[in-house]
């Protein structure tokens, strides 16, 4: 029998079983595609038109959705600009309107992302943290850990962008022991087996890992 504190009410759970909420382990609560932008490059771009304020009141919306529908556990997973979702995290830690809110803060890329090759930095910084072989990665993520985040992003390939991160990047960011888990976004067959050698990596989506060549 469960009583509830605030109303006094017991639960009769004999002969019942309790069931976990449900957890969804990759979603972007800060990002929509629409019909109208066609591709997901342009509603890249499209989205950083949008105010941050928008964004965080439409994405406080998706959550309250997810519970809702019995989704007591969300991760979020990139695509919320400069740390919003650590600024939304805050907001919503101690509401029982909104799920349990793990966030990656920007994903960590080299080149330019998933922006086209075209696309001024100024707008690919805004999405992503960029990274090239002089980067201080500790010092990258000091960043993370001084925004709560949970779950490490990393893009092994950035399809539909152009190239990815090393090897020798991988296994470093793999030392880390900052985070309840490091994630690796891998669309194409050539990052998705470079990871599958490392053994124990977490990977995200393998679109193509099984095209034959």
């Amino acid at each position: 029998t469960s009583r509830n504190s605030k109303s006094g009410q017991s639960v009769d759970a004999r002969n019942l079983y309790l069931l976990p909420g449900l957890i969804d382990c990759h979603t972007h609560v800060f990002f929509t595609q629409t019909i109208e932008d066609k591709t997901f490059e342009n509603a890249l771009v499209s989205e950083l038109t949008i105010s941050e304020k928008t964004k965080e009141e439409r994405a406080k919306l998706f959550l309250r959705q997810y519970l809702s529908e019995g989704f007591t556990s969300v991760c979020d997973l990139g695509n919320s600009g400069n740390f919003l979702d650590s600024k939304l995290k805050e907001q919503v830690a101690s509401d029982s309107h909104y799920p349990d809110f793990f966030i990656s803060g920007p994903g960590i890329a080299t080149h330019k992302g998933q922006f086209d090759s075209q696309t001024p930095m100024g707008l690919v910084n805004k999405e992503y943290r960029i990274i090239n072989d002089k980067t201080n990665i500790e010092e990258l993520l000091s960043e993370y850990t001084k925004h709560n985040v949970d779950i490490l992003k990393i893009y092994a390939d950035n399809s539909p962008g152009y190239g990815g991160i090393n090897l020798n990047q991988i296994r470093f960011f793999l030392k880390s022991k900052k985070f309840k888990k490091i994630t690796f976004h891998s669309i194409e067959k050539s990052s998705f087996m470079d990871l599958i050698k490392l053994k124990k990596v977490n990977i995200e989506h393998g679109t193509n890992a099984l095209i034959k060549n």
